[in-house]
C-alpha cells in the first residue's frame, strides 16, 4: 500500500523552524501538504482471490483457523490465520503475525523491517496517549483504499512506544496533535539536516536562520529534558497528552 506523507512545519517561540519535509504516512486531517511513500503489505495474499467476504473495522465474518479480516492490495477483505498476537509496538514479515484488527505494513524501504498497525475509522478506536485515527492507506498505484490505521502511541521525548529501531515523533493537527514512529536517521545534535529522518531517534530538524540542524525534542517546562541549553516551545503549542513538547536551544 502506499500512503502521503505529510508536510509539518512548527515554528519555535524563539524564532526557529522545523524543516518542512517530514516523510511518514498519511495524516488526512492534518492540514499541511502531502507527497507520497510506498507503504504496502507484506505477505504474498496481496496477489491471491479473496477467501471471504468480511469487515475490518468491527472485525466481523471471520472465525476458526482464519480469524482476522485484513485487506489486500486492492482493496478487497479476506480472513486469515494469526500465528502471533502483533500489536502497534510489534515488527511482523507478514499479515499473519499481526493480531485481529491488525495489518502488516512497511515503509517501501530496503532494510526497514515492516510492523503492525490498527485499523480503525475514529480516534476512540485508537488506544494509548498520541494514537490518533489518521493514517490512511494507498495502493501500489497511489490510489486512497479508504483505509485508515491508528498512529503509534508513542512518547517524543523518553522515545518509548515504538517498534524496534524506529523513532518517536510529536504531531501537529487542528484536530488533535498526536505522535506516530518512523524510521530515524543517524544525525546527532548539532549535525546539518535536510528533514526530521536525518536526525537521530528523539530529535528534530529545525531552521534557525536558514541553517537546518538536528535538535533534541524536549517537555516544556521540564529542565531535565534538556541536556544543555533551555526547551523553547512553539508558537503554537505542541501539546499531546499531559506534556507540551519543544526542541532544545
Amino acid at each position: 500500500m502506499r500512503s502521503r506523507s505529510c508536510l509539518v512545519s512548527f515554528i519555535l517561540l524563539a524564532g526557529c523552524q522545523f524543516g518542512d519535509d517530514l516523510s511518514l504516512r498519511a495524516r488526512p486531517d492534518s492540514g499541511m501538504g502531502a507527497d507520497s511513500n510506498v507503504i504496502h503489505p507484506t505477505d504474498a495474499a496481496i496477489d491471491s482471490p479473496a477467501v471471504s467476504a468480511c469487515t475490518i473495522v468491527p472485525q466481523a465474518g471471520c472465525s476458526g483457523s482464519t480469524p482476522a479480516c485484513d485487506i489486500h492490495d486492492d482493496g478487497s477483505t479476506y480472513c486469515r490465520g494469526v500465528t502471533s498476537q502483533g500489536t502497534s509496538n510489534n515488527h511482523c514479515a507478514a499479515d499473519t503475525e499481526c493480531k485481529d484488527g491488525y495489518t502488516c505494513i512497511d515503509d517501501g524501504t530496503t532494510g526497514h523491517t515492516a510492523w503492525c498497525s490498527r485499523f480503525c475509522t475514529q480516534d476512540s478506536q485508537c488506544t494509548g496517549t498520541g494514537s490518533r485515527c489518521v493514517d490512511d492507506l494507498i495502493d501500489g498505484n497511489g490510489n486512497p483504499l479508504d483505509v485508515t490505521v491508528c498512529s503509534n502511541a508513542c512518547e517524543p521525548n523518553a522515545q518509548t512506544g515504538c517498534p524496534s529501531a524506529m523513532g518517536c515523533l510529536p504531531f501537529e493537527s487542528a484536530n488533535g496533535d498526536f505522535t506516530d514512529c518512523t524510521y530515524m536517521g543517524t544525525k546527532g545534535i548539532g549535525q546539518s539536516c535536510v528533514g526530521h529522518e536525518d536526525c537521530s531517534a528523539g530529535s528534530l530538524c529545525v531552521n534557525n536562520n536558514s541553517v537546518k540542524t538536528c535538535k533534541k525534542i524536549c517537555i516544556v517546562g521540564a529542565s531535565s529534558t534538556c541536556t544543555t541549553g533551555t526547551c523553547t516551545g512553539f508558537v503554537d503549542p505542541l501539546s499531546i497528552g499531559a506534556n507540551t513538547y519543544g526542541a532544545c536551544n
